[in-house]
C-alpha cells in the first residue's frame, strides 16, 4: 500500500485481480492478509477504492467463478477484525449489486449443473447478511406512512 494509505498502489490492484482471477486458483494467504492490512491500516479513500473495486468487479463479470472469488473476499475482510471500516463503506455503496446479484443467473454449467449459479446466490445473501442490510430492495417510505421523503423514518 502506499505511504500516504490515501490510494491502492498498483501491487494492491494486482493482488485484488489475482484474488479475483477467472480460473480454479484460490487466493493465496499471504495476498489476502495484505489486502486486510489495506482495509485495516488504510484512510478513507483507500478503503472506498478497495470497496469501489470489489462491488464494480461483482458487477461487471458473468463469471460465477469470478463472482464468488468477490463475494469470499469480501466476507474475509468484513469478518476479520480489522474490517470494520470496509464494511462501513460495502454498506453504503454495495447493497443494490449485492442485492442484485442475490438473483444471479448464468448458463447452466456442464460439470456443476446450477451449483455455481445457486451458490453464488447464497453467497450473496450471506454477504448481505454481514452487512445487515435486507435481501430484497427497500421501497422509500412515502411521508404518510412515518417516513420522511428521502425515505427516512422519523423514529430513527
Amino acid at each position: 500500500m502506499s505511504t500516504t494509505n490515501l490510494k491502492m498502489d498498483k501491487e494492491d490492484l494486482f493482488k485484488l485481480a489475482q484474488c479475483t482471477s477467472d480460473d480454479d486458483s484460490q487466493a493465496p494467504e499471504e495476498v489476502v492478509k495484505a489486502l486486510l492490512g489495506v482495509a485495516a491500516k488504510g484512510k478513507p479513500p483507500a478503503v472506498k477504492e478497495l470497496s469501489d473495486w470489489l462491488i464494480n468487479r461483482l458487477g461487471e463479470t458473468e463469471s460465477a467463478r469470478v463472482k464468488l472469488k468477490v463475494l469470499r473476499l469480501m466476507m474475509q475482510i468484513m469478518a476479520s477484525k480489522k474490517g470494520a471500516k470496509f464494511k462501513a463503506q460495502l454498506r453504503e455503496d454495495g447493497g443494490p449489486i449485492l442485492r442484485a446479484t442475490t438473483n444471479f443467473e448464468t448458463e447452466i454449467d456442464p460439470e456443476h449443473g446450477e451449483k455455481p449459479m445457486l451458490f453464488v446466490r447464497k453467497s450473496a445473501v450471506k454477504c448481505l447478511t454481514l452487512l445487515e442490510l435486507s435481501t430484497t430492495a427497500e421501497p422509500a417510505a412515502s411521508p404518510a406512512a412515518g417516513g420522511t421523503a428521502d425515505g427516512a423514518s422519523l423514529a430513527e
